[in-house]
């Protein structure tokens, strides 16, 4: 479970399943992260976005190559 309030640490992203939800969630937690001005946390928020966003892409491709 996500806890919003405190933020992400980084690993809520292993029990993730890699979906636009999931990625739409972690980029608003960059983006309040930059609102306040902490740029690390939101620089990690942002890398965990892409590599959350080529995960997506990579299931996405595979379940379409699967059919």
């Amino acid at each position: 479970m996500i806890d919003l309030h405190q933020g992400f640490s980084g690993r809520e992203l292993e029990d993730v399943t890699p979906t636009l939800a999931s990625l739409a969630v972690v980029q608003l937690d960059a983006a309040t992260a930059l609102a306040r001005g902490e740029l690390r946390r939101a620089a990690r928020g942002q890398l965990a976005a892409a590599r959350l966003l080529g995960q997506a892409l990579v299931r996405a491709v595979r379940e379409r190559l699967e059919r």
